[in-house]
């Protein structure tokens, strides 16, 4: 197994006042600035049409705008969230995706007094939102990050703070070191307990399923080679333990080779690597040594 660096988003909040008549709920209000910034570490710079862009940055303008992305690893996110609770009550979601002309920017009109802000930020496919149980659900997850932040609005300040936002998911990766075989349509990952959902008032994984498998299909250009698999999952901050079953499939749905881990150990922010034969299994030699003892010589002297 691997483990990972620290991973983070880091979110710029900026607060300026502003008049009492546009208020929220009947409440005093002004507006919160959410500058969300991704991958500090990469800053190539390129001229296209007149146009200046960031290459694997944050920053880029398009149309005489501005936008921001926000990258891990060099993969953008496509969805944030930002969840706004005062005394327990939620009174907004802001919900951007990279579509938006201001993703990473949302600007969020916030009563004074405190609140909490939640925010997750995720490139998983298909997420449902589901507020009554304060959570978020997809079909695969995909890279996620989450943070809850505390601040109050007053009239007397203006304030800019910076989030942080942590990676909430864990990291399978399959990696069979013999060649795929002619004829191998997918590969299904099936974790016993796996997580799809994240509750976003505590960051904790929601939405177990067991024995739900990730398939992978095999194009023909892979035949013949090697090569590995991941699978994402939300996971705890304390490491826990699952069984993983790894199955290849031919084009008439026919079993072709199977392995059992057990009690592989998962914990968020970590990639877990499992690695052997999968296909050659049963092939090749197999040496033994014969432990039982012959009938025995008895003599005297």
């Amino acid at each position: 197994m691997k483990q990972t660096a620290l991973a983070a988003l880091a979110v710029a909040a900026i607060f300026t006042a502003c008049s009492k008549d546009s208020a929220l709920d009947g409440s005093p209000v002004k507006p919160v600035t959410f500058q969300v910034q991704g991958d500090f570490t990469l800053s190539q710079w390129s001229m296209e049409n007149g146009q200046s862009s960031m290459v694997n940055g944050q920053s880029s303008m398009v149309n005489g705008q501005s936008t921001r992305a926000l990258i891990a690893d060099g993969k953008s996110m496509t969805d944030l969230w930002l969840f706004d609770y005062m005394d327990g009550a939620l009174k907004q979601t802001i919900h951007q995706t990279s579509e938006d002309a201001d993703f990473g920017s949302p600007t969020v009109t916030l009563a004074f007094g405190t609140h909490h802000i939640y925010a997750v930020a995720s490139r998983g496919q298909s997420p449902v939102l589901d507020t009554e149980e304060e959570q978020i659900v997809w079909t695969k997850v995909l890279d996620t990050f989450w943070t809850d932040y505390a601040i109050t609005v007053s009239a007397s300040s203006s304030t800019t703070a910076t989030i942080t936002l942590d990676r909430m998911v864990t990291k399978l990766v399959i990696n069979p070191n013999d060649l795929i075989p002619a004829g191998t349509a997918r590969v299904d990952i099936t974790p016993h307990t796996w997580y799809y959902g994240i509750d976003y008032k505590t960051g904790a994984p929601a939405a177990a399923s067991e024995d739900e498998a990730v398939t992978i299909s095999i194009p023909a250009s892979k035949i013949g080679t090697t090569t590995y698999f991941n699978v994402f999952g939300l996971s705890a901050a304390t490491e826990w333990n699952t069984d993983i079953t790894v199955a290849s499939y031919d084009d008439s749905d026919t079993e072709t080779a199977s392995v059992t881990i057990a009690t592989a150990p998962f914990v968020r922010n970590r990639v877990t690597e499992y690695s052997g034969a999968l296909w050659s299994v049963g092939s090749g030699l197999t040496l033994s040594l014969n432990t039982e003892w012959s009938t025995s010589y008895q003599g005297t002297w």
